[in-house]
């Protein structure tokens, strides 16, 4: 798990999520160094699985063969 340091937070919803502003000052990670963790877990035999996963793999911009090998939707499974 890791914590992304964004500019301007209103909230830090403490009370859901248990951070704090110390958590981000301390353990935050900029976008992009979460960014290339999240790469370096990735591969072409990486099958990903989450709800809307196409916004995710394009927000990301990640391509299939390089980044993973299947992309699986659960809402397409309980439809």
């Amino acid at each position: 798990d890791q914590i992304v340091k964004v500019e301007g937070v209103f909230s830090y919803l403490t009370n859901i999520t248990g951070l704090t502003e110390n958590d981000l000052i301390k353990q935050g990670v900029s976008l992009e160094e979460a960014m290339t963790a999240v790469r370096g877990v990735l591969g072409p035999d990486v099958k990903l699985i989450g709800q809307a996963i196409q916004s995710d793999i394009q927000w990301l911009n990640l391509s299939r063969g390089v980044d993973f090998s299947q992309a699986l939707d659960i809402a397409d499974e309980f439809k």
